[in-house]
């Protein structure tokens, strides 16, 4: 009995053993899992306060970036404007400008100054205070010649007369003439199209380039860029090339200021005036040796006239029936320059014409060249006479002069034949 109780005492015992062996080994691994733990604790420690670091650094650049973007609106904003672009040898003003230069450039100033307050108002811009810069660039000397030949203007200096009362009408608007040149005011509309762009101020670019095809390659930079996309605001005078259209900008008109029509459109309408038998009656005296009829001794009977027009420059073209008895020699002997037309008296007129250069632009015809000797002799020994001094062209080409620093030498030339000397 007592050896099997020993027995059963030893097998509990090397139970127990055993038992405190799995409870040593647990032991172990839960010691072993709480360091890995905590050092995963601490390394999340590590991170969190990196994190930590990482959002106030980044909230501070946040804060600096929103001061920053702050202190650029306030730029933006603070001094912002309007810039207008205007090609000028394309974008006429409209005729009733013109009439009265002094005066019509002021009237043409404020209308434009208006319409362009009246688009603003469709936009978020402050018209009252925004400023609104004009630019307006032309040849003022092919611009006025092209004027003077449709009788917009009775002379050349007219038109710059408007453009220096134009300039003076707002310290804001400029009317700049480029000179001769197709590509001169192109390049100024692109270059100051580009600046105007680069400036952020600059809230609104109103582009009067419409009518020329060529500024599209300039327009086309920008169809990416819906922003300064919209920034640009296409002004149309005469009818946009159908390409405008399609680029998707916003296009405006201000038909109170500018004419719809290109200059080619209007040709000069020819209507007779009150001068009209005086002209005609001049005519008869140039085909006549310019001898009057009221004083003239027998002669030759005086050719028949059949019309006599002014060709606006102070010279004459006058026609001829060919039954009367009238020769190129007869003619020839005129005191005076003469477009000479013979036909016959019965015979259809001529359908007129108009004379164009290679670009299509209207041009004068040629005139022949002065040959009557007796006067020119007399012209130049009249000029030698008051050397230094000379006549004044402009009053026998116009008819007026505004200066009075040229003589008005007793025998001055006849204003018919000296018309026809200088021209």
């Amino acid at each position: 009995m007592e050896v099997a109780r020993d027995i059963n005492i030893l097998a509990q015992l090397d139970e127990f053993l055993e038992q405190d062996k799995e409870r040593d080994i647990l032991l172990r691994n839960l010691v072993k899992t709480i360091e890995e733990k905590k050092d995963q604790v601490q390394q999340l420690k590590y991170e969190l306060d990196h994190e930590r670091e990482s959002r106030l650094r980044y909230q501070q650049q946040v804060r600096e970036l929103q001061e920053e973007k702050k202190r650029l609106d306030d730029i933006i904003k603070k001094d912002p404007f309007v810039t207008v672009l205007i090609d000028g040898d394309g974008a006429i003003f409209r005729n009733e400008f013109l009439g009265n230069p002094a005066q019509g450039a002021q009237k043409a100033a404020l209308a434009l100054q208006q319409q362009i307050k009246s688009y603003l108002k469709k936009t978020q811009l402050d018209t009252e205070s925004i400023p609104i810069l004009v630019r307006i660039f032309v040849n003022l000397h092919g611009l006025a010649g092209k004027m003077r030949s449709l009788a917009i203007i009775e002379s050349e200096k007219d038109l710059r007369i408007f453009a220096e009362s134009f300039n003076k009408s707002r310290a804001e608007f400029d009317m700049v003439d480029v000179g001769s040149g197709k590509e001169n005011a192109d390049a100024k509309m692109r270059k100051m199209l580009t600046q105007s762009i680069k400036n952020f101020q600059c809230q609104k670019v109103i582009f009067a380039g419409c009518h020329d095809a060529g500024y599209m390659h300039d327009l086309n930079e920008y169809q990416g860029n819906q922003a300064t996309k919209d920034r640009i605001v296409l002004l149309e005078t005469t009818p946009a090339h159908p390409s405008f259209r399609a680029m998707g900008y916003e296009l405006v008109q201000f038909d109170q200021v500018f004419r719809s029509d290109p200059l080619e459109m209007r040709l000069k309408e020819t209507t007779s005036s009150p001068s009209s038998e005086a002209i005609r009656q001049e005519g008869i005296s140039l085909a006549n040796n310019g001898v009057s009829s009221s004083n003239s001794p027998q002669r030759e009977s005086p050719v028949e006239v059949q019309n006599v027009a002014s060709s606006g420059n102070g010279g004459y073209s006058i026609n001829y029936s060919t039954t009367s008895a009238v020769t190129y020699a007869t003619v020839g002997r005129a005191n005076g320059q003469q477009n000479i037309y013979l036909f016959a008296k019965n015979a259809k007129a001529a359908r007129p014409t108009v004379d164009r250069n290679a670009k299509g632009q209207r041009v004068d015809s040629a005139l022949q060249s002065f040959r009557n000797n007796q006067v020119i002799g007399t012209y130049t020994r009249k000029l030698e006479a008051i050397k230094p001094q000379g006549f004044c062209n402009e009053f026998y080409l116009v008819g007026k002069c505004e200066r009075d620093s040229l003589p008005l030498y007793p025998g001055t030339p006849d204003p018919l034949w000296k018309r026809a000397l200088v021209r």
